[in-house]
């Protein structure tokens, strides 16, 4: 069993960072800082070590000082220190490495040991005046005052903190199989994401799980209380804090996420100054700046000081949660105001959130995250009723919720409840995932509510229409059903219904949940501008009432937004920024994540996570078949005829539409059968278009223009493409047009040969990328001989689609005159082509 995993991504980066002054490994204890650099100390293969210390509380700048005269092989001066470079040693050590032909190389672990000043001083004077000679790579748990910000805008720091030293899958694999440890995929998934990669919690799990007599129950209960865990917590990363700032962080739990003004509530002190203190010590707890600034504990953390709030005595833990509903409500959080409410046994409090406030109440996907326990000894008021079904649904207990919903339907306040109770219904129903009670419910919603109130100026407009709040509910929850359904074009109609809605009624919690998820849908779609907007509308509101699956939402619409804009690395990022999301969703995320794979060369790994989101879409045929046809697109990249057909057209009598017969167009196309791909091409411009989304319309144009391309019909390929551009220019489509096959480059080629009105945005696709480049001087420079007017109007419509013929018939030239201007022009600009032309013109401003 090794010590420790080799890390070779990590390895690289050290290697990398290592050819700058200063690399840093910033992360609390245990993230594998030390085990890391000793691991790279070992793998530099063929080189000699660098000097390695390790700090304690008891160093001090005299010791960095010797280390680093007898690594330049100086006379020992014992107390030289680089006090501002006015110390002599320090003038020969700076002066020394300034002469190096080569750098030296100095490891410290453990710096944050050091309390000497003059140490950091020092080492600051020579990263800034050593010429470069020092190359430093640092471990430490709190951020060293060696002019970081510096050396960041100068490109000369190399960090590495907690979220790159994380465990990834692959390597918690290979942990608990070098310990011996089987465990399923799942358990191990459950293992890295409650320790959020934290190596040292993770290798504790695998010591104790090698030989325990019941895995399965300690993978389900690991968590921050047990006790393997809790004592490491205590003795590593809580020892040394302060009295009253141990005393205090229990409250960090109280609610998710915490604030520092809320802290100053509960404490009476400086809740920043005290969330600060704990961050620097522990750095498990760290700030976020959205939705409003608040801070976050680690899970396993969070777990260990959960168990010491409950052990608070219950009068005190009551008068914390009032104090917090109080909080909550003053600030317009009523969902979290309820909860607290009903946990602290204020019950008339959380009655009157619940008649005055139900429409911020409703729950729209369950998040048992934030649920604190509700006091005992409820009184039978229905109103309180209805508030602790609301709690129950947002807990994601459906029984309990429906069970209250149902006592409060059989009592007397029945019919002056009956638009919470109507609405609470409808969202138990949706939470449930029943398309048909879902729709009932909403229709008995819009029943039973009230007209709106219409102004003066729309009363005859509005004066039948339901109220907008309802309108709005009602719209949102069967939107989202739909789209947990996978029913993703009639998820996006209703969920843009219920954001107008939510808009008109001032709901903005409401708006969140359609405006992100909207973003997802249109993006989907390839409608790339609605769901900017909508993705910024979400993020914007995330703000002031998110929830992190909202914000997720948002992301992943960014994420698929760059995507079809070809922006690769703006499209990981924003992946990375959505995390977990649920199962429809997550469908996509996968799909562009296995296009991601594929596109780097990793074809294999791009099936593989195709696959296990396939299984993971077990339920939901439409996603499924979705993942289907991106499979069998990544198989027609390939080559695989045989492939493309066996998912798209597993028989004869099989038939596929949509985006599935344009994927196999193109493959039937791509080997020849041009009869067949024409056959199945579906409609895509004109009346017939209009099932098809935007994604496939382009998809289906650019295959009909390849069609025509390969059988010789340059003006039907050519009409096709234009058509596409007109369709791809706005929305900034660029990946569909990525040259994956010849016939490809050439078609856009040609185009942009023979003219076309979108000449700037097909000239920078990907597939003009490598091209010859263009012959230009400097913009602004004029050609040796000016063009004439007429050979400048001729110019301009070279831009556009025309041919020389339509060229003379619109501006009443014969052929022949025409064709002489053009050659005239192409001497003047000194190209040879058309499409050099235009470019040349534009680079010179004549056009």
């Amino acid at each position: 069993m090794p010590d420790t995993l080799l890390r070779e991504q990590l390895l690289d980066v050290l290697d990398r960072g290592a050819q700058g002054p200063l690399t840093l490994l910033l992360a609390p204890a245990g993230w594998g800082k030390s085990a890391l650099l000793t691991s790279w100390i070992r793998e530099r293969r063929g080189a000699d070590p660098p000097p390695y210390l390790v700090l304690g509380p008891h160093d001090d700048a005299g010791r960095l000082w010797s280390l680093l005269r007898a690594a330049l092989d100086l006379p020992a001066e014992p107390g030289a220190v680089p006090a501002g470079g006015a110390d002599g040693g320090a003038a020969e050590i700076t002066a020394a490495l300034a002469a190096r032909s080569r750098p030296v190389t100095l490891v410290l672990d453990d710096l944050h040991q050091l309390a000497d000043p003059h140490a950091a001083a020092g080492l600051d004077h020579l990263l800034r005046h050593g010429g470069g000679g020092l190359r430093l790579i640092v471990a430490t748990r709190a951020e060293p005052p060696l002019g970081l910000a510096r050396l960041r805008v100068a490109g000369g720091l190399t960090e590495l903190g907690s979220a790159h030293l994380a465990f990834t899958e692959q390597e918690t694999a290979r942990l608990f199989a070098d310990h011996g440890v089987a465990l399923t995929d799942r358990q191990l998934h459950r293992l890295r994401d409650r320790a959020e990669g934290w190596p040292a919690p993770l290798r504790l799990a695998a010591l104790t799980l090698a030989g325990h007599p019941d895995p399965d129950g300690f993978v389900a209960g690991f968590g921050g209380e047990q006790p393997e865990i809790a004592a490491y917590l205590r003795e590593e990363i809580l020892a040394g804090l302060a009295g009253p700032v141990r005393e205090a962080l229990p409250l960090l739990t109280l609610t998710a996420p915490i604030t520092a003004e809320l802290l100053d509530e509960l404490t009476g002190g400086d809740g920043e100054t005290l969330l600060a203190e704990v961050s620097r010590h522990t750095g498990l707890v760290r700030p976020h700046p959205a939705p409003s600034p608040h801070w976050r504990c680690h899970r396993l953390l969070a777990d260990l000081l959960r168990g010491e709030l409950r052990r608070t005595g219950t009068a005190r833990l009551r008068e914390l949660h009032g104090r917090t509903a109080g909080w909550h409500l003053r600030h317009g959080r009523y969902a979290e105001a309820l909860r607290h409410a009903l946990a602290a046994g204020q019950w008339s409090r959380a009655g009157s959130l619940l008649t005055g406030h139900w429409a911020h109440l409703l729950p729209y996907q369950p998040a048992p995250g934030a649920v604190v326990p509700v006091a005992p000894g409820a009184p039978a008021d229905a109103a309180v009723t209805l508030a602790l079904a609301a709690e129950r649904l947002a807990a994601g207990d459906l029984a309990a919720g429906s069970a209250y919903l149902a006592q409060v339907a059989r009592g007397p306040a029945a019919a002056a409840l009956r638009g919470p109770l109507a609405a609470l219904d409808l969202a138990a129903a949706q939470l449930a995932g029943d398309l048909e009670r879902t729709d009932r419910a909403a229709a008995r919603l819009l029943a039973q509510s009230p007209p709106a109130r219409p102004s003066a100026a729309t009363a005859t407009a509005t004066a039948a229409a339901p109220d907008m709040v309802a309108v709005a509910v009602a719209a949102a929850a069967r939107g989202l059903v739909r789209l947990a359904h996978g029913d993703l074009p009639a998820a996006g109609v209703e969920l843009d219904a219920g954001l107008v809605a939510a808009e008109a009624a001032e709901l903005p919690r409401l708006r969140l949940v359609c405006a992100a998820r909207g973003a997802v849908l249109h993006a989907a779609a390839g409608e790339l501008a609605a769901a900017e907007r909508a993705a910024a509308v979400a993020l914007a509101l995330h703000e002031q009432v998110g929830d992190p699956a909202d914000a997720a939402h948002a992301y992943l619409a960014r994420a698929l937004t760059a995507w079809h804009r070809d922006r690769p690395a703006e499209t990981e990022a924003n992946l990375n920024r959505a995390g977990k999301l649920p199962p429809a969703t997550a469908v996509l995320a996968a799909e562009v994540r296995a296009r991601l794979a594929f596109a780097g060369g990793d074809p294999d790994g791009a099936a593989r996570t195709l696959r296990r989101a396939r299984e993971a879409a077990g339920r939901l045929p439409a996603l499924r078949e979705r993942l289907c046809v991106a499979e069998a697109d990544l198989r027609r990249r390939r080559s695989d005829l045989a492939g493309v057909r066996a998912l798209l057209r597993p028989s004869a009598a099989t038939e596929p539409t949509g985006m599935a017969a344009v994927v196999l167009a193109r493959a039937e196309a791509g080997h020849g059968d041009l009869d067949t791909a024409r056959r199945l091409l579906p409609a895509w411009d004109g009346p017939g278009a209009g099932p098809l989304n935007l994604a496939t319309r382009l998809e289906a144009g650019l295959v009909q223009a390849l069609i025509a391309h390969r059988g010789a019909d340059a003006r039907g390929a050519a009409r096709a493409l234009e058509r596409v551009l007109a369709l791809a220019a706005p929305q900034q489509h660029r990946q569909v047009f990525r040259a994956d096959e010849p016939q490809l480059r050439e078609l856009l080629t040609a185009h942009l040969d023979s003219g076309t009105a979108y000449w700037s945005f097909l000239d920078e696709l990907p597939a003009r990328r490598g091209g010859p480049p263009a012959q230009a001087e400097a913009p602004g420079v004029r050609p040796a001989e000016p063009l004439t007017e007429r050979e400048l109007m001729i110019l301009r419509y070279l831009q556009s689609i025309l041919s020389n013929v339509e060229i003379a018939n619109e501006v009443s030239l014969s052929v022949n005159t025409v064709k002489t201007h053009v050659r005239n022009i192409y001497r003047k600009l000194q190209v040879t082509r058309r499409r050099e032309a235009v470019r040349r013109a534009r680079e010179l401003r004549l056009i």
